[in-house]
């Protein structure tokens, strides 16, 4: 998994757990810990993107200086 493909924010509070209990632990279990925690982040895989997606530039007009003047329903017809 490239890490593109990850959610980062799940990813950074799961990094962020993993080192909070760093501290707490004994050295010799650090390798569990580092493999559980690498199988963790395989959970914030991203959905594959769409590639025939398409969104084409384009000018919005400016907002008027005034507001337009609304019609009565007597108008309309």
């Amino acid at each position: 998994i490239w890490p593109n493909q990850l959610s980062f924010s799940g990813c950074s509070s799961a990094v962020i757990a993993f080192l909070l209990t760093t501290g707490l632990t004994s050295p010799g279990k650090l390798p569990v810990l580092y493999e559980n925690l690498i199988n963790q982040l395989t959970y914030y895989e991203l959905p594959t993107r769409r590639e025939d997606r398409l969104y084409p530039r384009c000018v919005k007009p400016k907002p008027g200086k005034y507001p337009a003047k609304k019609k009565n329903a007597s108008q309309l017809n």
